[in-house]
């Protein structure tokens, strides 16, 4: 049973960890304490994916994870998301995190126009345009559409690119979940 079990775990993979780390205190005092731990084990790993129910606060970590990247390696963070939301990542980084509001982008140009900007923000078509923008974190959020073929190709774009990324993804429970 032992050699199964042997077995078993040499098939395990383990994420690699490219990030760095943070102290929770040098968080923003904004986030409750379950999004500094959320934020901190993310910065750490480098490649890692947050699966958080509706209402945990993911909008507002996505923006910490990106602001402390972008500090930390002195350049840009690209969030790759759905139109519909960008007025909430504009509204969060601002109202609750006291961040400069995050640019949202369609063309080299733009982003060219804005590179003073920490955060920028495209949605999915434009992500998978090849850019010469080289983000030093990329994040793709509501990755549960990761199945789409334009998805897909902007995350591979983001993981070639990027050294620092993170998956965001709202996690439903099931009807027979007993949480």
């Amino acid at each position: 049973m032992d050699s199964y079990y042997n077995f078993l775990r040499s098939k395990i993979e383990r994420a690699p960890v490219s990030g760095f780390l943070v102290d929770r205190d040098q968080l923003n005092p904004a986030l409750l304490p379950h999004q500094k731990d959320a934020v901190a084990w993310a910065l750490r790993g480098g490649r890692r994916a947050l699966f958080e129910s509706f209402g945990l606060g993911k909008t507002v970590q996505e923006l910490e994870f990106c602001h402390m990247v972008a500090r930390h390696c002195q350049g840009q963070a690209l969030i790759v998301l759905p139109l519909g939301v960008r007025q909430e990542f504009r509204m969060d980084a601002v109202q609750l995190l006291g961040y400069p509001e995050p640019v949202y982008v369609r063309t080299m140009d733009d982003v060219c126009a804005h590179s003073e900007a920490e955060i920028l923000l495209t949605n999915y078509k434009t992500a998978k345009n090849e850019w010469f923008i080289t983000p030093c974190v990329g994040v793709i959020n509501e990755c549960q559409y990761y199945g789409s073929p334009v998805i897909a190709i902007a995350f591979a774009w983001l993981r070639w690119r990027c050294k620092i990324e993170i998956g965001v993804k709202r996690y439903k429970a099931d009807k027979h979940d007993k949480r």
